[in-house]
């Protein structure tokens, strides 16, 4: 029963990735000046990851300064 549950959330699980990424990429293209970046992680690590955090920090600092001029 525990090795069925296990392979019942791993599936489940790729499912919704697949399903996020769909969304993901139709959000993409709401907008002609938009881009999508794709990191190795989730919402943990965003600030457990150091390599994540500076790619989001630099997408980040990299909007702000698009909106300022």
């Amino acid at each position: 029963m525990g090795i069925d549950l296990r392979i019942n959330q791993s599936i489940n699980q790729s499912i919704n990735q697949s399903i996020s990424k769909e969304l993901q990429e139709d959000y993409l293209h709401l907008s002609t000046d938009s881009k999508l970046i794709e990191i190795d992680g989730d919402h943990n690590s965003i600030y457990t990851k150091k390599e994540n955090a500076d790619i989001i920090c630099k997408e980040v600092i990299q909007l702000l300064g698009e909106l300022e001029s």
